[in-house]
C-alpha cells in the first residue's frame, strides 16, 4: 500500500506501519494541488500538522562553554524500556542530561562531556512508543501528561490520553495487536470484531506499546479549514472541510488500521 517493503502474507510491527502511514500522507499532500493551489492559511498537511514534532539535541562544552543544538523532526518517541518503571521516569530519562565521550566540540575541538535531549515543539498528537519485547514489568501511564519538563517551552504542552495499541506476543513481528480509544467520555476495547465499553481500571492495568496523546488546548472549532473544489457545489462556492473534521476521522483510521496489522 506505502512501502514495498511490506508484504500481505506477513505481520508487521505496528509502529512501522503507523510511520509508513503518516510519511506517505505527508508525502502524498506536500505534492498533492490540495496544497499548491490554495492560501497560505489553508496549505496545512494534516500529517504534520496533527502528528510532527521536534526534538532538539544540545551539546555543550565545559572547556569553552561552546553549546551546540541540532533540531530533529519525529513522528513519534521511540523510548527504550529497562524495567519496570512509570511513563515519566522514562521520560526523564529520555531527557536526562548525560556524560558523553564521543562528540568534539566545535569551537575547541576538545571532547564534548554533556549532551541532552529535550522536545522542542509538540504536535496537538503526541505518539509514544515503548520499546519492550522481554519479560520486563510494565511501564504505568497516566491519563493526563504534563510536559514542560521535558520539553525546551512550556507553552501548550499539557496532554490526555486518547487511545493506544497493546501487543500480545514476544517479538513485533508476531503476536497480535488490539486497541483502547477514549470516545464520548467513554474507553472502549477494540479486539478485531469486538468492541466493548470498559472501565478506566481495566485501561490503566494494560501494557500499552504505542500511546497517542492529544494536546489540552486543542480547539477544534478555531482550527483552520481548506477548500476542496473536486466537490460540485449547486451555489458554486467553494466546499470548506474543517480540519478538526480531517482530525477526528484521520486518529480514529489510524488506530483501526493497526488493529488489522
Amino acid at each position: 500500500l506505502f512501502s514495498s517493503s511490506f508484504t500481505l502474507v506477513k505481520q508487521e510491527n505496528t509502529h512501522k506501519i503507523l510511520l509508513g502511514v503518516l510519511n506517505l500522507l505527508e508525502i502524498k499532500f506536500d505534492d498533492s494541488k490540495i496544497l499548491s493551489d490554495r492560501k497560505p492559511y489553508q496549505a496545512i498537511n494534516p500529517s504534520k500538522a496533527f502528528f510532527l514534532c521536534n526534538t532538539i539535541s544540545t551539546l555543550l562544552c565545559p572547556s569553552c562553554h561552546y553549546a551546540f543544538t541540532s533540531s530533529e523532526p519525529c513522528y513519534s518517541l521511540s523510548l527504550g524500556i529497562t524495567e519496570e518503571m512509570s511513563l515519566t521516569s522514562v521520560l526523564s530519562f529520555y531527557t536526562r542530561i548525560e556524560e558523553i565521550s564521543y562528540e568534539s566540540c566545535g569551537g575547541c575541538g576538545k571532547v564534548v562531556s554533556k549532551k541532552r535531549i529535550l522536545l522542542e515543539k509538540g504536535a496537538p498528537f503526541f505518539i509514544l512508543q515503548l520499546n519492550k519485547f522481554s519479560s520486563l514489568g510494565c511501564v504505568t501511564f497516566p491519563l493526563s501528561l504534563d510536559m514542560p519538563p521535558y520539553c525546551s517551552s512550556s507553552k501548550d504542552m499539557d496532554y490526555e490520553l486518547y487511545g493506544f495499541v497493546v501487543h500480545a506476543g514476544e517479538y513485533a513481528s508476531s503476536g497480535h495487536y488490539y486497541i483502547y480509544i477514549f470516545e464520548s467520555s467513554t474507553w472502549y476495547k477494540l479486539n478485531n470484531e469486538d468492541f466493548d465499553p470498559v472501565d478506566v481500571q481495566e485501561v490503566l492495568k494494560q501494557e500499552a506499546y504505542i500511546l497517542f496523546y492529544r494536546r489540552h488546548v486543542i480547539d477544534m472549532n478555531a482550527m483552520p479549514s481548506y477548500s476542496d473544489s473536486s466537490f460540485e457545489m449547486n451555489n458554486e462556492e467553494e466546499r470548506l472541510i474543517p480540519l478538526g473534521m480531517i482530525y477526528y476521522y484521520l486518529i480514529n483510521f489510524l488506530l483501526l488500521l493497526l488493529t488489522l496489522s
